[in-house]
């Protein structure tokens, strides 16, 4: 070794549209610019990959895809207090689902729950009967949350009426019953 110099060798990877950068992710190479559509991010040092890559070549951890917000999202009327939404994912890395909700003439959403992926379900126990409600979903992952998912609409149900009172039975002539009753609290359309 008299006298010489040893320099680590870099690869340089040079990729179709001109991007480039070096195993060392320094010196005169830049990291590659990938459409953001496409892009793939290391959880661990946040840089930014072509979408054909599925490892960091910096320190081998998977890559993700930014999170994207869910689509086709749904919600039903379950009961007064209960409305059950569903959604499909639109990204390969999502890890959970987070729903938020507002009052259908507020401005502010609130979370009202986190479901881990695969389950594309939640149902909201906690609202209040007759009242118009709007839902969001976002997805996330190591990388952070999506975008929320087109807003949906959705009205709880009426409650139902209590239970009538002060029933009474009368037997009449000829093997006839007559019944009576009085409604209970609340509105009622019919017995």
């Amino acid at each position: 070794m008299s006298g010489r110099t040893w320099l680590p060798a870099v690869l340089t990877v040079v990729l179709a549209g001109g991007g480039a950068w070096d195993a060392r992710g320094q010196g005169g190479a830049k990291p590659a610019v990938a459409r953001p559509d496409t892009a793939r991010i290391c959880a661990k040092c946040r840089r930014k990959f072509p979408a054909n890559l599925n490892f960091c070549t910096f320190d081998g951890s998977k890559l993700l895809s930014a999170a994207r917000p869910p689509i086709e999202v749904v919600a039903e009327q379950v009961a007064a207090t209960e409305v059950s939404l569903a959604w499909k994912s639109s990204g390969a890395d999502d890890a959970f689902f987070v729903v938020e909700r507002r009052p259908f003439t507020g401005k502010a959403y609130l979370q009202v729950g986190r479901v881990s992926a695969p389950e594309a379900r939640f149902s909201d126990r906690a609202l209040q009967a007759e009242s118009r409600y709007v839902y969001r979903v976002r997805a996330g992952n190591a990388l952070g949350l999506s975008g929320g998912s087109a807003e949906v609409e959705v009205s709880t149900l009426p409650l139902p009426p209590a239970t009538p009172v002060g029933l009474a039975l009368r037997s009449l002539p000829n093997g006839r019953i007559s019944v009576s009753w009085k409604p209970g609290p609340g509105k009622v359309t019919g017995f």
